[in-house]
């Protein structure tokens, strides 16, 4: 008899995706399906992921200044304003002629001179805050940005509107970013992949923790985003072996992630449809029709109405236009940072900018620039190439056109848009902006790499080595980062001295995220070994 063809897997309405091509793998994933639908194991795994990245995230929200994250006054500033009811400030530019809204907000929360520790390259000691509350009006670059993020964000420092409020504000990001990515690890849970554990791991950068454990949309931005990648490609790879409560789970933590991706930044919704489009070729083309036939209603129409409120908040708030910065561009010019010829950009582009957005990528970034040493940066990038060359082993031709247009991706579509604006507004483009894109290149990668002989050893060896290096990497950032905003950039790195401190001393930021680690590494190392 010859084989049946795979069943059907339903992602959002009636169908998606059989998990795999053939009858073999079929039979193979159905005779897992107990065991990848336990629900206390994945319970077990949502809780002791978020526990961990809690904690890991609250030691960066307790180890930073105020405005020691990118462009945190800013985000302050329309946090306060959103949790006060201040959502649409009147229309204005700032100091330099960026789109802006104009606010009142307490003297007590706001820095008197923030650019002191970056303009002297001294330790954060200088920074003084006002003791009055009295109001004062601000013209925040951010205060157009939707303020659905801003909401939660902001109320404790609405309650008190000093710097301990901005710290609790800080756990307050850190404790939705951190269950949104505990969703992810409960996804990759579910399919029963180690290297998709270890990807999922790879695709939190010391960058996207520092973010979370900051008021910043993109630490959410970035979370949401590696939740969709991940439920979607477990839909995918591994829907037929799954319950179908499980899967309606997937489905749930799908749409969730795609409405946050959508409007809680303006490039949401361009990284949503790169998303998609490499989503759907890790489908296929004829399942991919199957799914648009099947008519999934109600998740198309959640997305759907995120991505209208998303696209409309933002051409309504006029986020989508830019405005030239004169004096940014004379002085680059001036210094021959910037030149006339789109040729002579692009040049200087590929010599000093690729690589930044790289260490950007995986390191944190004081002052707009990432601190984080190349040997840090390579360290982290080890068991990402890793993977990556896993999954191009895969025989399917789609795998590896997505994997690599992922990989690619990031990189064009930044450069595109920084050439396209950079005369007019300077270099203005971030590696941590195209992550919740590049960070798919390393989850299809780990989703589709093909199975390896037992007798190898290779998953197990691939997260063990993936938990190592990813602890020495966080540490290490977190080391480096506190110990120039204790004594500057002159000095050598030395956490513990310093002349600022910070505001629960210097031992605290280490010990949560230790912690965080021990717990993370217990929780997977125990999983590897089974």
């Amino acid at each position: 008899m010859a084989p049946s063809p795979a069943p059907a897997t339903t992602i959002g309405g009636d169908v998606v995706v059989a998990a795999s091509a053939t009858a073999t793998e079929a039979a193979t994933a159905t005779g897992r399906r107990g065991r990848l639908s336990g629900g206390n194991r994945c319970r077990r795994a949502w809780w002791t992921a978020f526990v961990a990245l809690f904690l890991m995230m609250a030691g960066w929200a307790v180890a930073m200044p105020e405005g020691g994250n990118s462009d945190e006054v800013a985000h302050i500033e329309r946090a306060y304003a959103a949790a006060t009811g201040q959502v649409v400030g009147a229309p204005s530019r700032d100091t330099l002629n960026r789109p802006a809204a104009t606010f009142a907000v307490p003297a007590s929360l706001i820095p008197r001179d923030v650019e002191c520790m970056y303009r002297s390259r001294t330790s954060a000691a200088c920074l003084s805050f006002p003791t009055t509350r009295n109001f004062v009006k601000v013209n925040s670059w951010t205060g157009r940005y939707n303020p659905l993020y801003y909401l939660p964000t902001g109320i404790p420092m609405a309650i008190s509107p000093t710097f301990a409020g901005v710290v609790a504000g800080r756990l307050v990001s850190a404790l939705m970013c951190a269950a949104v990515l505990a969703s992810a690890f409960s996804a990759a849970v579910r399919m029963g992949s180690r290297l998709l554990n270890a990807a999922v791991l790879l695709a939190i950068t010391p960058a996207a923790l520092d973010l979370c454990g900051a008021i910043n949309p993109n630490g959410m931005e970035i979370a949401a985003a590696v939740l969709m990648w991940t439920s979607g490609l477990v839909l995918i790879r591994r829907g037929d072996a799954l319950s179908a409560s499980d899967r309606a789970r997937l489905r749930a933590m799908f749409v969730v992630a795609a409405c946050i991706l959508l409007v809680v930044r303006a490039l949401g919704p361009l990284w949503f449809g790169l998303s998609i489009c490499a989503l759907a070729l890790v489908l296929g083309r004829r399942r991919t029709w199957e799914v648009l036939r099947s008519r999934p209603i109600w998740p198309a129409a959640l997305i759907g109405g995120a991505g209208v409120v998303g696209v409309a908040w933002n051409m309504v708030a006029d986020n989508y236009s830019y405005y030239p910065m004169q004096s940014t561009t004379d002085n680059l010019y001036r210094n021959g940072l910037l030149f006339h010829s789109t040729a002579s950009n692009l040049a200087m582009l590929l010599e000093n900018g690729v690589d930044t957005w790289i260490r950007e990528d995986v390191g944190v970034a004081v002052e707009s620039a990432s601190i984080t040493p190349w040997v840090l940066v390579l360290l982290w990038l080890m068991p990402v190439s890793a993977l990556i060359a896993a999954g191009l082993l895969s025989t399917t031709r789609n795998h590896r056109i997505a994997i690599l247009a992922v990989v690619v991706a990031p990189f064009a579509v930044t450069a595109y848009v920084e050439l396209s604006y950079v005369r007019m507004l300077g270099w203005t483009q971030n590696g941590r902006y195209f992550l919740p894109l590049s960070v798919g290149a390393v989850l299809i990668a780990a989703a589709v790499a093909p199975r390896f002989p037992k007798s190898w050893n290779v998953a197990p060896r691939v997260i063990r080595t993936t938990v190592v290096i990813t602890g020495i990497c966080h540490l290490a950032s977190l080391a480096i980062v506190l110990s120039r905003f204790k004594s500057g950039f002159t000095s050598a790195p030395n956490p513990l001295g310093g002349s600022w401190h910070p505001p629960f001393g210097t031992a605290v930021p280490f010990v949560l995220m230790v912690a965080g680690l021990m717990v993370q590494s217990r929780a997977i190392f125990s999983r590897a070994s089974r």
